[in-house]
C-alpha cells in the first residue's frame, strides 16, 4: 500500500483529484507534501460509488455562511440502527458546504432537529439562517415547521412537486455520504446496525476534504476559519485497545485495556465499539492494518512461514508426527488412530455475528468452554493428548457395545460421521462420534421419544420435599449406543480410526445423530425398568414407580439423566446396582444439578431451592450485558411493539428468546409474560425487539440470586390455582393473554403465559377462556398426582377476579352475548357441577396470575415475586 493509496483510504476514499490538490497546497495539517503523480483507480470506490450522469442546476448560490441551508431526509432503511434509528436528516450550508447529519427514529423528529441545527450554527457563527431549501415532504411542509420558521424569519423554499433534482445539493450529499459509508462499512466489516455511527464518521471526514465550493478550502476551514488537523486519523475499522479506568477494574490483576473497533471520531477522542456499546475514548492504542501486534495478528503473520513449512514437509515426504507418540494404542486394527499430515496453520472460525459473536466459545451443558470444531483441530491443539484419550474412550465404548460390524462397501450407500468435542464444567474431556443423520434417505416410521415434562419434575421435587425423600442422581454413559437399530444403516469409518480398506460400518446399535436413535434408546431402559417391576405412568411416560411394602421408589428419566427418589437409601443403592449391571452408569450422588438447574436440597429441614444463576451469568457474558444498566423489572409498563416488515437476520434474536424461554419455564416465572410477548415477533423482529429481549437478560443478571423456593412444612391446600387474563392486550391482532399458576402444597409447580387463540368480545369472555385453559392443566396435574398416591378429595380452589366469568362457570348463564364462545370451553361449568373445582373470587390486587398477563410496576412486580416464592 503506497502513500497515495493510504491517504485515499484514510480520508474515506476521497477523489484523487481533491487529494492531489490538498497535498500540493497543504490544506490540512499532517498531510504529506505532494504525492507521486500516478493514475490510480479504486475497486471499492467503483463498486460503491457508481452513479448516473448528472444534469445542470442553475439556481442562486449563497455568498455568505448560512445564507442558504439545504436539507433532506434519507431513509427508510431496512436495517434499523442500534438505537432504533430508521432515517438520517442532513443539513448542508450552501456557501461552505459543511454538513451536519443526525440519525432519527421517525420523520416526526425533523422539526426538532431543524431547531437544534439552526440554534447551534447561529451560535457558532453569529450569522442567521435566511433560506431553508427542502423537498415537498410533509415532514417539512407542516404547521410546526412553518411557525418556527416564521418566528426566526427563515424562508422555507421547497422545490416543485416531483422535481426533487432542484434540491440537488442535499440529494447529491446524501448519495455521496451513502457511497462513503458503504466504503467504510466494507473497511470495518461490522454489523449494519451501526450505520448511524458510520454515516456520522463519513460526514466528519467529508467536512475535512476538499469539495466544489467558492474558495479552495475545506468546508471545515471555511466555516470555522481554521485549518483542520488530520494527523489523528486512522484506518477505519482498525482494532483499538482502550484503557480501562481504575474505577471499572475489580482488582489490580485485571487487564488494563479492552479491545474494540474504531467506528468514528469526536472533538476530544475516538468513538469505539466495545462490548456492544459505543464509547468515546482518548487513551487508546490503535492497531492499523499491516501493523504487527503479537498475540493479535500473529496467526496472519505466521501464515507464510507455516505454509512454507508444510511445503517443505511435502517435498521431503515426511509424515506428520503426533505430539504423543507413546500413547496407548487400541489393539484392534480398525481402531488404530492414524493422524494425517496437515498444515500447522490455525484456522479461525468465521465471525457470523460480528460483535455479537461468542469469541471462540460455545454453550454446552450450560457452561462456556473452548473446544475444537474438527478432528484436525483436536489432534493439533495443545490439549491433543486429552482429546485423543477421549476419542479412544468413545471407540472403546463402541467396541464393547458391538455397535457395528465392518462389511464390504459394494453398492452400499454410507453416511458420514463426525467427531463432536466438549469440555464439561468438571474438567472432563468428551469426544462423541455423531452420524450426519440429515443424509439419511430412508423414511423411519416411529422416531418419537418422550422426555420428562417440566411440571412432572417440579411435582416430584415438591413431593420429595413434603415427604422427606432422598433424591439420588445417575447418568448413563454413551446412552444411545445401547439402542438397537431396526433399519439397515451403513456409515463410513470414523476419521483417525480407518483400517486402510474401503469397508464401511453396518450399524447394529444406534449412534448419536441417527433419526431413530432417540426412540431406540428410550425403548431400551423402558423395557428394562418394566422388567424390574417398575410401573410407567400413563400421564408422563418418563415417570416410573416401584411399589414396595414400606413405601414407593420413584424414578424420573430425561434421556440419559435419572433421578431416583425414596426414603430408604438402601433401596436406592439396590436400584443403582441393578441399573449399573445393565448399563454403564455414572453415580452422581445427591442431586445438585439437573437439566441445567442448580438444586439445593435440605432433607432434614424439608427445604429446596431451584436456581439457574450460572446459566444466567454465562448468557449475560455471551451477549455482553454483565456491566450494563440495571433494571428492576423485565419489561416496561404498557410496552406496545409493532411488527417489523423484514427480519434482521444478523441479529441473534431467536437464539436469545430460546434461552430466555428455557429460563422462564424452569425457574423464573417472573419473566414469563415478557418472554412470551417478545416471542410473538420471531418472524418480524428488528433491533428494537432485540433491545427489549436484552433488557430481560439484564433484569435476570441483576436478580440472578433469586431462587424458586420449595418448603415441605407449609400447611396449605393440596392444590390451588390463580387465573387471570388481559383482554385485547395485543395491539397487532387484539387477542387476549392468558395467565395462570398452579401450586402444590403452596409451592409453585406450573405456570403459563400465552396468547389466546380466539378473539373475544369482552373481558368476561377472555377470563372465561383463561379459566378453561387452567382447568385443562389442573386435570392433568390431578391425574399425575395419583402416581404419588395423592388424591384431591375436595374441589380444587381456582382464584379468579372477574365476576362475570365466575358466574358463567358456576351457574352456566350463557346469554346471547356469549354464544360466540366455542363449545369446548364450557367444560369449566361441567367441572364445577361435578365438584372437581371451585371458583373463588379474589381481589385484582391479590391475584398472583396478574404477573403472567401484563407488564407491572416495580412495586407490584416485587410483591408477586414474593408470593411466587422467588427469594
Amino acid at each position: 500500500m503506497n502513500l497515495k493509496e493510504k491517504w485515499h483510504r484514510l480520508l474515506d476514499h476521497v477523489h484523487f483529484k481533491y487529494l492531489n490538490t490538498m497535498c500540493n497546497k497543504q490544506l490540512l495539517n499532517g498531510i504529506p507534501n505532494g504525492l507521486k503523480d500516478e493514475f490510480l483507480k479504486c475497486k471499492t470506490c467503483i463498486e460503491n460509488k457508481m452513479h448516473n450522469v448528472p444534469f445542470k442546476n442553475n439556481r442562486y448560490r449563497a455568498k455568505d455562511l448560512l445564507e442558504i441551508v439545504h436539507t433532506d431526509v434519507c431513509g427508510l432503511f431496512q436495517n434499523t440502527g442500534f438505537r432504533g434509528e430508521k432515517y438520517f436528516i442532513t443539513f448542508i450550508d450552501d456557501y461552505s458546504k459543511i454538513a451536519r447529519v443526525y440519525p432519527i427514529k421517525s420523520k416526526a423528529e425533523v422539526c426538532e432537529y431543524i431547531k437544534y441545527y439552526v440554534n447551534e450554527c447561529e451560535n457558532l457563527t453569529g450569522k442567521k439562517v435566511k433560506y431553508l431549501r427542502c423537498d415537498n415532504g410533509k415532514e417539512y411542509l407542516n404547521n410546526e415547521v412553518f411557525n418556527y420558521a416564521k418566528s426566526k424569519g427563515i424562508v422555507i423554499s421547497p422545490c416543485p412537486v416531483y422535481v426533487h433534482e432542484l434540491n440537488g445539493v442535499a440529494e447529491r450529499f446524501n448519495r455521496s455520504i451513502m457511497d462513503m459509508s458503504r466504503c467504510l462499512l466494507e473497511e470495518a466489516q461490522i454489523s449494519k446496525v451501526y450505520w448511524p455511527e458510520i454515516v456520522q464518521a463519513a460526514t466528519y471526514l467529508k467536512n475535512r476534504t476538499l469539495t466544489n465550493n467558492i474558495e479552495e478550502k475545506t468546508p471545515y476551514e471555511i466555516f470555522f476559519r481554521k485549518r483542520p488537523d488530520v494527523s489523528h486519523l486512522k484506518i477505519y475499522g482498525s482494532k483499538v485497545f482502550v484503557r480501562k479506568p481504575e474505577q471499572k477494574r475489580i482488582s489490580k490483576w485485571d487487564k488494563k485495556a479492552e479491545e474494540g473497533i474504531l467506528v468514528g471520531y469526536s472533538e476530544n477522542g475516538y468513538r469505539i465499539l466495545i462490548n456492544n456499546k459505543i464509547i468515546v475514548a482518548r487513551h487508546v492504542e490503535v492497531i492499523e492494518e499491516k501493523e504487527k501486534c503479537i498475540g493479535l495478528n500473529s496467526d496472519e503473520s505466521d501464515e507464510d512461514e507455516n505454509e512454507s513449512k508444510f511445503d517443505s514437509e511435502e517435498s521431503n515426504d515426511e509424515v506428520f508426527e503426533s505430539p504423543i507418540k507413546d500413547k496407548i494404542k487400541i489393539n484392534e486394527h480398525e481402531n488404530q488412530l492414524k493422524i494425517p499430515r496437515r498444515s500447522e496453520r490455525v484456522r479461525s472460525s468465521p465471525e457470523y455475528y460480528d460483535e455479537y459473536r461468542m469469541k471462540n466459545k460455545i454453550v454446552a451443558n450450560f457452561c462456556k468452554t473452548d473446544v475444537p470444531a474438527t478432528f484436525e483441530e483436536a489432534i493439533q491443539s495443545n490439549e491433543s493428548k486429552k482429546w485423543i484419550e477421549a476419542m479412544d474412550k468413545e471407540m472403546n465404548s463402541i467396541k464393547l457395545n458391538k455397535t457395528w460390524e465392518l462389511v464390504d462397501s459394494k453398492e452400499k450407500r454410507a453416511i458420514d460421521v463426525k467427531w463432536v468435542y466438549n469440555k464439561k464444567s468438571n474438567g472432563t474431556y468428551k469426544a462423541r462420534l455423531v452420524v450426519r443423520g440429515f443424509q439419511q434417505r430412508d423414511e423411519v416410521d416411529d422416531i418419537y421419544a418422550p422426555v420428562a415434562k417440566m411440571q412432572t419434575l417440579k411435582i416430584l421435587l415438591v413431593y420429595c420435599c413434603k415427604v422427606g425423600l432422598h433424591i439420588e442422581q445417575m447418568d448413563i454413559e454413551t446412552a444411545f449406543l445401547n439402542g438397537k437399530v431396526t433399519s439397515e444403516v451403513y456409515v463410513n469409518q470414523p476419521k483417525g480410526y480407518e483400517d486402510g480398506t474401503d469397508r464401511v460400518c453396518k450399524l447394529i446399535k444406534a449412534l448419536y445423530g441417527l433419526k431413530e436413535s432417540p426412540r431406540a434408546w428410550y425403548e431400551c431402559p423402558d423395557k428394562f425398568l418394566i422388567k424390574l417391576g417398575f410401573i410407567r405412568s400413563n400421564i408422563d411416560y418418563c415417570l416410573y414407580t416401584l411399589k414396595l411394602k414400606e413405601n414407593t421408589v420413584y424414578l424420573l428419566l430425561y434421556v440419559d439423566d435419572l433421578l431416583i427418589c425414596r426414603k430408604n437409601k438402601e433401596i436406592i443403592e439396590k436400584v443403582k446396582k441393578m441399573l449399573s449391571e445393565r448399563f454403564k452408569m455414572k453415580n452422581l450422588g445427591k442431586i445438585r444439578e439437573y437439566l441445567g438447574i442448580t438444586i439445593k436440597y435440605d432433607v432434614l429441614c424439608k427445604e429446596m431451592k431451584l436456581s439457574q444463576k450460572d446459566y444466567i451469568i454465562s448468557l449475560a457474558e455471551k451477549y455482553g450485558v454483565e456491566n450494563c444498566k440495571a433494571y428492576k423489572t423485565p419489561i416496561e409498563v404498557n410496552l406496545k411493539l409493532e411488527k417489523s416488515d423484514d427480519c434482521e437476520r444478523d441479529i441473534k434474536y431467536r437464539n436469545l428468546i430460546g434461552a430466555l424461554l428455557y429460563i422462564s419455564s424452569a425457574t423464573r416465572p417472573d419473566i414469563s409474560f415478557a418472554v412470551n410477548y417478545l416471542s410473538r415477533f420471531q418472524n418480524c423482529y428488528n433491533n428494537t425487539h432485540f433491545k427489549y429481549a436484552l433488557r430481560i437478560l439484564k433484569y435476570l443478571h441483576v436478580s440472578r440470586d433469586l431462587s424458586l423456593s420449595y418448603n415441605g412444612n407449609k400447611v396449605c391446600d393440596i392444590l390451588d390455582c390463580y387465573v387471570d387474563a388481559d383482554w385485547a392486550g395485543d395491539n397487532n391482532d387484539r387477542k387476549s393473554t392468558t395467565g395462570f399458576v398452579i401450586r402444590l402444597f403452596g409451592n409453585v409447580v406450573y405456570w403459563r403465559s400465552r396468547k389466546q387463540k380466539p378473539v373475544t368480545k369482552a373481558s368476561t369472555f377472555a377470563e372465561y377462556v383463561a379459566l378453561s385453559e387452567a382447568v385443562t392443566e389442573i386435570k392433568l396435574v390431578t391425574e399425575l398426582l395419583k402416581c404419588f398416591d395423592i388424591k384431591c378429595r375436595k374441589p380444587v380452589n381456582i382464584y379468579e377476579d372477574n365476576t362475570g366469568a365466575i358466574n358463567i362457570a358456576t351457574y352456566g348463564n350463557f346469554t346471547k352475548n356469549s354464544k360466540h364462545i366455542e363449545v369446548h370451553y364450557h367444560f369449566v361449568h361441567e367441572s364445577v357441577n361435578e365438584g372437581k373445582i371451585n371458583i373463588v373470587k379474589v381481589d385484582t390486587n391479590e391475584n398472583i396470575a396478574d404477573i403472567f398477563t401484563k407488564s407491572l410496576s416495580r412495586e407490584k412486580h416485587e410483591k408477586f415475586c414474593k408470593k411466587l416464592n422467588l427469594k
